[in-house]
């Protein structure tokens, strides 16, 4: 399963897909393997850790990268994350955050407003239905 990364300084550009290719933003949508960091049991300063799926950074950072991802793709309709596997937050220059996240299509289409997520829901079983980790 791939992973989200949002950034609250500078990025790096890394690429898996090409809708995922993004300049540096906070927040920033970057689709990176990247391995938790320990020493004998203990944490090295500078590695990914642990977090809670509801820490509020790092669900902002899922929305961002969101909504990032429906501005590139040329669906017609949004995605919205359906699952959270995992939420890592790493100190580098800034808080990165690090998710393991799927995202499926919805029934809103995009140019519908107001973009409002939460209450798009998603696609049923069939053609439309499209599930994709990031």
């Amino acid at each position: 399963m791939g992973r989200l990364n949002g950034e609250s300084s500078t990025a790096e550009a890394h690429t898996i897909h090409p809708a995922l290719q993004l300049r540096p933003t906070p927040s920033t949508l970057l689709c990176k393997r990247t391995e938790a960091g320990s020493q004998e049991g203990k944490s090295v300063p500078g590695s990914p850790y642990n977090i809670s799926k509801n820490d509020e950074g790092f669900q902002h950072a899922v929305l961002t990268a969101t909504d990032s991802f429906n501005n590139q793709s040329n669906d017609a309709f949004l995605f919205r994350p359906s699952a959270i596997d995992g939420a890592q937050r790493q100190i580098i220059k800034g808080i990165r955050y690090i998710a393991e996240v799927q995202i499926s299509r919805t029934v809103c289409y995009k140019r519908e407003t107001p973009r409002d997520l939460s209450r798009c829901d998603f696609q049923p079983d069939g053609r439309l239905q499209q599930v994709s980790p990031c």
